[in-house]
């Protein structure tokens, strides 16, 4: 646990978990430090849906857009889904949204999959999520990447290059928010 005299500023992103931790630590200390929000963090966030549409629009043509959420229902989450649907949208496409609210109701994503016409293009939050997807497309005998199309968030090497089949996936600028959120604390404790 914190002691306010042992921070100097808290610095949130747009992952709801985050912000959530920072709240309770502001809570229990008591003092109003200062915290910050970047607009274009929330920005970052949606652009990586809208990444992902774009590749899965310009592979062909497809007769269901589809995007499968994170269970705890980030905001991150919420905002990828949200640059998905719009970018199809924008295109003429409607995105059916898989909204798990826990892990259990991840059993019934086969069923879902299933359900979609097909030939699918599926965006999922983040690449575990993504091989989960390939999981129930092999559990439903979906035939991936002819039936259903799978893209990921995040570009972690180990699981796409080793998921079957191969996963593709958005490389969010991870080097940017970094400097984005040090630029940020820095001018807000210069400031104090």
């Amino acid at each position: 646990r914190f002691r306010a005299a042992d921070v100097k500023a808290v610095f949130c992103t747009a992952d709801g978990d985050v912000t959530h931790y920072a709240d309770e630590a502001l809570a229990e200390l008591g003092c109003a430090l200062p915290g910050a929000l970047i607009a274009d963090d929330v920005r970052r966030v949606f652009r990586a849906g809208e990444d992902g549409a774009r590749h899965l629009l310009s592979l062909g043509s497809f007769a269901t857009f589809a995007y499968v959420n994170h269970a705890a229902r980030t905001f991150w989450s919420s905002e990828r889904g949200r640059g998905f649907a719009e970018t199809c949208a924008g295109r003429g496409h409607a995105a059916a949204v898989f909204a798990a609210e826990s892990e259990c109701d991840f059993r019934r994503l086969p069923e879902w999959l299933s359900s979609l016409p097909k030939p699918a293009a599926v965006m999922a939050a983040f690449d575990e999520r993504a091989v989960e997807v390939l999981g129930a497309c092999s559990e439903g005998k979906i035939d991936v990447p002819h039936q259903v199309s799978v893209i990921g968030v995040d570009n972690d090497e180990l699981l796409c290059d080793f998921s079957n089949p191969p996963l593709s996936s958005v490389l969010p600028d991870h080097i940017r928010e970094g400097v984005l959120a040090a630029t940020e604390l820095n001018r807000m404790l210069r400031a104090k």
